[in-house]
């Protein structure tokens, strides 16, 4: 009888598990949260994978952009079929797509070793045997293509399956905090891209299996607590039984073209497009703009790490107060002027960060060996080398006895380097006399230090983006009828791969290949010095357009809400 009452007692509490009738948005939350966190550590993690097999000479240079290209399309034709599909099980849908990211996870141990090439950066005969061009696609390689390929389908599917379903959920029934539950998802989504491609996908180079381990401890704590999470049924939210939204007219078509004729909506989207394509093109280029600028090759300490993880408790401050302040108790009525505000706001203050950094001048690099009326040659001295670029040629050293930067060691004429109280130490170069070269440029004091100014307003940027993110994507919940919140989001998420990743990416690495001024293999090592100027005033432009689209909207709001007694309040 024991035995029987034990098994009954687990039986139902396994029930209840699955069979909740209370709403805790919180809960969703933290699931959202790691699901996103997840899944874009993932997304980073293809990214590297693909970068693996175009340095091993196995893909093409160009391979890693066009398939964000590519990506970007499938995302912008699937985001507004699967925002809709599914919204009567959603619970299901989250829990399988989550299923799917964790499969797709395990087929991460399926994965063919990468390949390395042997490269040389001193002035031997090793280095002569550099070879950075693509050399052909391997069998190999083949197969981790397609692995990669099919994980960023599923990686795609389910991030926005995830975000656009789960927000619309927990707006349908528990509104009250909406503005919080926002940021936090932007949170889980930009500070992994962040950070990811420099400190959290790290292992991706040297411990795959631990990287692979850690996506599947985060996959599946979520998927197995999501049941719990999402009631069947409408659900009880603080003791009080809600009721699901008519199911009346919520077909494919008139959902997205109820959307699509949304001017506040459609203009809140394009909005949130432009910034999301101001920010991305400054990020993945930034690299470059501080090589230009600062003559530096950053992210190469643990000083830096822990000064990158050491700012996201300010982004994340920064964004919780935002979150508190336009939700219950602080605001219980949910104002939509003062949400347009906030974007606006933000949205002018990124404007001057970008004018700032882009107005900053470069630091004084004193004299670099090679630079002849804007291009760069190899230096006389190191001709005898006959050196040959590695995958990142660039890594300025200095020659102390004339205080003369060079881009290599090897086109300083280094034949033998060696480790001297943690300092890189080249000797037997021949464009020091024979004397000793060490590694970073000469005089870059004075760079450091304007470099720390250029990461600070870099993080600023990109906290006041999650800012604007936060009050666009609220606004825009609140702008469409309330059967279309997934609907409204897929959209964005389609607009925004459109603008951002496909249109943005293809202007930028034109902009990038027009501006180079180092290109050897097939690969560019050094921009002009006019890049940095010209990416940040094509992302200044862009933030003034968005600054301007979004001031639009409110003039739809208006005419939208003419006759009616409140134009600014709308209750949650």
């Amino acid at each position: 009888m024991a035995l029987k009452r034990y098994s009954l007692s687990a039986r139902s509490r396994l029930a209840s598990w699955f069979n909740g009738t209370e709403f805790d948005p919180k809960k969703l939350r933290g699931l959202l949260m790691g699901i996103l966190f997840n899944i874009t550590i993932g997304e980073v993690c293809c990214y590297r994978l693909i970068k693996q097999d175009i340095k091993a000479g196995e893909l093409p240079f160009y391979t890693a952009d066009v398939m964000i290209v590519i990506f970007a399309i499938f995302e912008a034709v699937a985001a507004p079929v699967v925002s809709w599909w599914g919204f009567r099980k959603r619970r299901m849908l989250l829990t399988w797509y989550t299923v799917a990211a964790f499969v797709c996870s395990i087929s991460w141990f399926l994965l063919p070793e990468k390949m390395e090439r042997q490269e040389s950066e001193l002035c031997n005969a090793a280095n002569s045997a550099n070879n950075i061009g693509f050399v052909g696609t391997s069998p190999r390689t083949a197969v981790r293509l397609v692995i990669v390929s099919i994980s960023c389908i599923i990686f795609i599917l389910t991030r926005v399956v995830c975000w656009s379903h789960g927000i619309a959920y927990s707006d349908e029934y528990a509104p009250a905090r909406t503005s919080m539950h926002y940021g936090v998802l932007l949170l889980a989504r930009v500070l992994p891209f962040f950070l990811g491609h420099k400190t959290l996908t790290g292992m991706t180079e040297n411990n795959i299996i631990f990287q692979i381990v850690l996506l599947l401890l985060g996959f599946s704590s979520n998927f197995l607590q999501l049941p719990r999470a999402i009631p069947k049924e409408a659900p009880l939210v603080d003791g009080v039984q809600m009721t699901a939204l008519s199911l009346e007219n919520r077909g494919l078509c008139k959902s997205i073209g109820r959307v699509l004729y949304n001017p506040v909506a459609m203009t809140l989207i394009f909005s949130t497009g432009l910034t999301t394509a101001s920010v991305w093109g400054y990020g993945y280029y930034e690299l470059d703009i501080i090589k230009v600028k600062f003559n530096l090759l950053p992210h190469t300490t643990i000083y830096e790490f822990f000064a990158e993880i050491g700012t996201c408790p300010f982004i994340v401050v920064a964004v919780a107060y935002a979150g508190v302040v336009f939700s219950a108790p602080v605001l219980m009525e949910f104002c939509k002027l003062k949400a347009l505000k906030q974007a606006v706001g933000m949205s002018i203050l990124m404007f001057l960060v970008y004018i700032i950094m882009t107005a900053m001048p470069n630091c004084e690099t004193g004299n670099i060996a090679g630079f002849v009326n804007g291009d760069y040659g190899h230096p006389e001295c190191s001709l005898s080398c006959n050196c040959k670029p590695q995958w990142d040629e660039y890594k300025p050293v200095c020659a102390v006895d004339d205080m003369i930067t060079y881009m290599s060691p090897c086109h300083a004429g280094c034949s033998e380097s060696q480790e001297i109280n943690g300092i890189q130490v080249y000797s037997n170069c021949t464009c020091a006399g024979g004397g000793r070269v060490l590694e970073r440029a000469c005089g870059d004091a004075s760079c450091r230090s304007a470099h720390l100014l250029y990461s600070l307003l870099y993080y600023i940027l990109v906290t006041l983006a999650i800012l604007v993110f936060q009050a666009q994507g609220v606004l825009l919940l609140r702008s469409v009828d309330p059967r279309d919140k997934s609907v409204a989001m897929g959209v964005a998420f389609s607009v925004v791969a459109i603008m951002t990743f496909v249109v943005g990416q293809l202007s930028f690495y034109g902009l990038q290949v027009f501006t180079c001024r180092w290109f050897e293999d097939g690969k560019c090592h050094l921009q002009s010095e006019a890049f940095p100027y010209i990416l940040g005033a094509t992302c200044a432009f862009l933030m003034f357009t968005s600054i301007m689209t979004t001031i639009t909207s409110w003039q739809f709001f208006r005419i939208t809400n003419r006759n009616k007694t409140s134009i600014l309040v709308t209750r949650l």
